[in-house]
C-alpha cells in the first residue's frame, strides 16, 4: 500500500508518529481548475452589495471560520494596518463555530463599520474579483487551496509561514509571510502591498504563474498517473518473481 499526502510535512508528520510507514508515503501537492477570471462586473457588484466604494482597498480571506484559521489576529492585523490605511474595508468569506466570537470582537474593536462578514458562499471564488489583497492568518496548514484560487485571480497574498506555505510562497517574488501569530508583521505587510499597488500586481503575477507551473488540476492528475503506474510496474515484478 502506498499513502499520498498534499505535503512534505504532513507526510514528516505521519512518519514521525508511525501512522504509517515511512517507505509507503508519497508527497502530491492540491491542484486547481485553472478558469477564467471574474469580470469587472462582479468587482462592481460584490462592491455594491456589501457598501464598498470602488477604489476601497479591500483586505479579504476565504476559509471556515474555526480557530486554527486564526481569523481572531487577521482582525486584529486589519485594525493596525488601518492606522495608516484609514478606508481599509475587510471581507471574511466563510461560516463556522468561531463566527460569534469573531463578530464580537469586530465590535469591541470597534470595526463593525468596515469589516464585512458573508458567511458560507456556494462559489466563494466570485469573493476573490473584489479583493486587492488575500490574507491567510493560519497558525496551522497543510496545503492550502484558497491560496491557490487567490493566485488564480492574480491576488498577492500575505500568509502566516506555517505548514506547506513556506515552500509555496517565496517571500517577495510571489507573495509576503509573517511568522505565526505575528499581527504586528502581519499589519505592515497589508499597509505594504496596500500603498504599493505596483508590487501588488507584480505578486499577484507571480502567484499565477506559479499555479500554472506547479499546481493545476491536469498537472497533478499526471503526478497521480505516474505514481499509480510506477506502483503498477512493482506490482507485476513482484508478482512475475
Amino acid at each position: 500500500k502506498t499513502f499520498c499526502c498534499v505535503s512534505a510535512e504532513i507526510a514528516k508528520s505521519a512518519a514521525r508518529w508511525r501512522t504509517v510507514d515511512g517507505a509507503k508515503l508519497r508527497v502530491v501537492p492540491n491542484g486547481i481548475s485553472i478558469g477564467r477570471q471574474e469580470a469587472r462586473s462582479q468587482y462592481d457588484d460584490i462592491r455594491a452589495q456589501l457598501g464598498i466604494p470602488l477604489e476601497t482597498p479591500v483586505v479579504g480571506t476565504v476559509g471556515r471560520l474555526t480557530e486554527v484559521k486564526r481569523q481572531d489576529l487577521l482582525i486584529r492585523a486589519f485594525a493596525l494596518a488601518r492606522e495608516n490605511v484609514r478606508d481599509l474595508r475587510l471581507i471574511i468569506v466563510g461560516d463556522g463555530p468561531e463566527r460569534n466570537r469573531l463578530e464580537t470582537l469586530t465590535r469591541e474593536m470597534g470595526l463593525t463599520t468596515c469589516v464585512h462578514f458573508v458567511g458560507y458562499q456556494p462559489h466563494p471564488e466570485r469573493y476573490l474579483s473584489a479583493f486587492d489583497l488575500f490574507a491567510l492568518t493560519s497558525r496551522s496548514e497543510g496545503f492550502p487551496v484558497a491560496l491557490l484560487e487567490a493566485w488564480n485571480a492574480g491576488l498577492a497574498v500575505v500568509c502566516s509561514a506555517v505548514g506547506e506555505i513556506p515552500n509555496i510562497v517565496t517571500a517577495g517574488l510571489n507573495g509576503f509571510l509573517f511568522a505565526s501569530g505575528d499581527v504586528v508583521a502581519a499589519a505592515r505587510a497589508f499597509e505594504n502591498l496596500i500603498l504599493d499597488r505596483s508590487m501588488r500586481e507584480r505578486l499577484g503575477r507571480a502567484g499565477q504563474a506559479t499555479v500554472l507551473r506547479f499546481y493545476t488540476i491536469e498537472g497533478v492528475a499526471k503526478r497521480y498517473e505516474s505514481l499509480y503506474r510506477e506502483l503498477l510496474r512493482f506490482s507485476q515484478c513482484a508478482g512475475s518473481k
